[in-house]
């Protein structure tokens, strides 16, 4: 059971780092290419509202562990 909890665990992490890593530099190769349909907005655009999306998932999950923590403390001293 624990090498299948590990095998879980590392597969989050690759997707993370993949979706971390991967989505800025797939948007910047896709305007490189600059084939098709012209948007009004540029690389940096996008790029800045993917950081801003990215800030704010990584906000709610934190901020979801700190309240699991805080209720897991609560309960431990009750």
């Amino acid at each position: 059971m624990k090498i299948e909890n590990y095998q879980r665990y590392i597969a989050v992490i690759i997707f993370f780092v993949v979706l971390i890593i991967g989505v800025p530099i797939c948007i910047n190769e896709i305007y490189k290419i600059n084939f098709g349909y012209i948007t009004m907005w540029g690389p940096s655009d996008v790029l800045s509202y993917y950081g801003a999306v990215l800030g704010g998932l990584i906000t709610v999950i934190t901020l979801s562990i700190t309240i699991f923590f805080t209720q897991k403390q609560i309960k431990r001293v009750i």
